[in-house]
Formats: C-alpha cells, structure tokens, sequence
C-alpha cells in the first residue's frame, strides 16, 4: 500500500476510492499498479546503473504475475508455481524448469529472504542476454529481463481481456488479497473462486 497526503493509493494516480474490483477496469488498474510501482521505478533505476534494487523490484512483479495469473493456480506451493511461471511465460526460460528453479534459489528468495543473491549469481548489464552460464557463475541481465516481464504483464492482460472465467477468477483472487481496502463485490465474483459461476 502506498498513502501520500492522507490518500491511500492502488496505483500512482488511482485512489482505493477508485478500485472497483468487480468492474472489468480492474485489469488496466493492476497494470497500473505494477508497471507504476515495480516496473518503471526500476527502468529508473537501471537507466542510473542501480541495477541490484532495480532486479528486486522486477522479481517482485514476477512474483504477483505468478500469483495471479490463475493458469497456474494448480501449483499450490510458491516454490512450484513460481518457476512454472517463469518456464511457461519467460522468452529466456521458456520450457526450462530447472533454470527456472535456479533462479527461484538464487535470485528470488536470495533477494526477498536474504537481501543477496545465493549460489554465486549476480547482475550485470554487460550481457548480451537475459541469462548467461559461465560454469557456476548465473548472470541475469536486468534490463532484459525486465523487458521479457513487461511482455509477460502484457500477456497477462490478454488472457483477461480474452477469457470470462479466467478473468472472474483473478477478480475472485483480488479480492481474497485485498479485502477491506475494496467496496464488497457482487455476490458473483465470491463464488468464482469455487468455479460455480463461469460467466460475469
């Protein structure tokens, strides 16, 4: 949450006073929220070579894409669904799993848990790709990835725009997150998350 000036703000710009999470605009103001609190402050900060903070914002969007992104609702666990997020909707990780699972230790929880990056991995914005092995060293340019985690978002918003159920369940899952900052919904979208209702 982020309150400026007495204003508790979803995103930069859109008050919670604004959010209607049953309204299909939900999906263009959770956009917002993450490109305008997580994406673009770490394009800033990579455009300033502050390229550690900038990776740990990126990682973060990662982790809400692969929360809410109900096509891999079926993995339980973070520690499943995030490298299936990252296998399945990452250029650079594409059907990889293991590598995917390398990162998940090394960068993801090394960063959220431990403010580092675990089994000898590092940042660098001298690569010419995403990722690059060099014997033990893993090397995640930021600046790419960054890039391949805005193609991802902008996938993400397709997959609601284009599927009812798939975006009834992902209103269904804000609101389980965010409950309390949001006017209640329609009965509708609290049965979604039981798959009785499939249409809006």
């Amino acid at each position: 949450m982020a309150r400026s000036r007495g204003i508790l703000y979803f995103a930069p710009e859109i008050p919670y006073s604004e959010v209607r999470i049953d309204d299909d605009e939900i999906i263009s103001q959770f956009r917002d929220r993450l490109v305008g609190f997580y994406l673009q402050p770490a394009k800033q900060l990579i455009a300033s070579e502050t390229i550690f903070a900038a990776g740990v914002l990126v990682i973060c969007c990662m982790d809400a894409l692969s929360r809410y992104d109900v096509d891999y609702h079926r993995f339980t666990k973070h520690c499943d669904r995030f490298p299936k997020w990252m296998a399945g909707e990452l250029r650079s990780f594409k059907g990889d799993e293991k590598l995917a699972i390398r990162f998940y230790k090394a960068f993801r929880c090394g960063l959220v848990h431990e403010a580092r990056i675990k089994y000898v991995g590092e940042f660098s914005l001298d690569t010419k790709r995403t990722v690059t092995l060099y014997g033990n060293f893993f090397v995640i340019n930021p600046y790419l990835l960054l890039d391949e985690v805005i193609d991802a978002l902008n996938r993400f918003v397709s997959k609601f725009i284009g599927d009812n159920a798939f975006g009834q369940r992902f209103k269904a899952e804000m609101w389980k997150d965010f409950e309390g900052h949001f006017p209640a919904p329609k009965r509708s979208l609290l049965l979604a998350r039981t798959g009785k209702v499939q249409g809006r």
